[in-house]
């Protein structure tokens, strides 16, 4: 697999189909959720994370990405208790450019023990952590897992041979999904409407930028735009596509290029995958609201895996990220620009959830 992104990128550039067509014949508008609920009474979580970046809850313990050369990614036990800190910042071997974005991580299970896989955007490099030895040996076991992937692109292994890709051409007006299994590359015609997408060159290329994530368990991916007000649901064999979205209208990048910069809207971030549903940060404020810190207090919107509207949770101030520790029934957030780290009992929630879920 490693060497094979140059060529797709190429490939992609000149490649591409120009037509539009329709995104999806399943297209729903997300009017009500079934459960409201308005969180309050927050506990302020008293550990030693500072310079803390993002963070995920996975089995018994909390990893989180920050800003330290020495250590980037820090591991605590679900009692604050350290574990570990890995992963230097630099240009050697097992050193990273940057911190990483740690909820973008694909994280999982193999014979007992934690794996994490995840991209060093600047290196074009994806790694696979084994988090469990790594915290016996009180030092790093990662492997590259494949390199030479364009900067910029999302990079998700489905499995040992295939691998979905999401990366923008060159002049960054169209964003391309490929699916590649043992070095051959196909372009999932399900996909097309997403790959045909455009915005006009020197625009904003947020515009059609998204989150994708892929849950193994479901064999499903859910991709957040972070500039309309649109998600998409499907699989990697085009048998499922839907697209859900909030909104009087369904937005196209036209309707944002027309928009002066800072009424441009942020929608949606920090999406997060469960065994039963899946969550996203709502945000929903223009881009001058937003770079003011005048934001309204952030939604995080729960979703079952047939795209219907489970929850939505209003919270009590504004969030970067969040994650639930579905064991204890507790739900973490955080404010990274003031590294506040919030913990809810919301037992109850996840309850109703499941029982509404069907």
């Amino acid at each position: 697999m490693r060497g094979v992104f140059t060529f797709i990128l190429l490939f992609i550039v000149v490649g591409c189909s120009t037509h539009r067509n329709e995104t999806s014949e399943n297209i729903s508008q997300i009017v009500d959720f079934k459960k409201t609920y308005a969180l309050q009474d927050a506990e302020l979580v008293d550990w030693d994370v500072m310079g803390i970046i993002d963070f995920i809850v996975c089995d018994s313990l909390f990893i989180y990405s920050k800003r330290d050369r020495h250590g980037c990614i820090g591991i605590l036990d679900k009692q604050g208790h350290k574990q570990g800190d890995f992963l230097s910042i630099g240009n050697g071997p097992n050193e990273l450019l940057f911190a990483p974005w740690i909820n973008r991580a694909s994280v999982y299970k193999l014979e007992n023990c934690l794996y994490m896989d995840f991209l060093d955007q600047m290196k074009g490099i994806n790694y696979k952590m084994n988090v469990t030895e790594s915290i016996n040996r009180n030092q790093v076991k990662m492997e590259i897992t494949h390199d030479s992937i364009p900067g910029n692109s999302i990079f998700i292994p489905i499995n040992e041979a295939m691998s979905f890709y999401c990366n923008a051409n060159s002049d960054r007006t169209k964003r391309t999904r490929v699916v590649i299994t043992s070095g051959d590359i196909a372009y999932p015609t399900h996909l097309q409407s997403l790959n045909d997408r455009t915005i006009e060159y020197g625009e904003d290329p947020n515009i059609l930028s998204s989150i994708i994530k892929y849950s193994r368990e479901k064999d499903l991916f859910v991709e957040i735009s972070l500039m309309m007000n649109t998600i998409y649901l499907y699989d990697i064999n085009g048998d499922f596509f839907k697209t859900l979205y909030i909104g009087k209208t369904l937005n196209k990048e036209e309707d944002i290029q027309r928009l002066d910069m800072g009424q441009r809207r942020l929608t949606f971030t920090n999406l997060r995958l469960y065994d039963d549903f899946w969550g996203v940060i709502y945000i929903d404020e223009t881009l001058e609201r937003y770079d003011n810190g005048k934001c309204k207090p952030s939604r995080i919107l729960f979703f079952s895996w047939s795209g219907e509207p489970l929850a939505d949770i209003a919270l009590e101030n504004q969030i970067t990220s969040f994650d639930i520790d579905t064991q204890e029934g507790r739900l973490f957030t955080l404010d990274s620009r003031e590294e506040l780290l919030y913990r809810y009992n919301i037992r109850d929630i996840l309850n109703d959830i499941e029982s509404t879920k069907y």
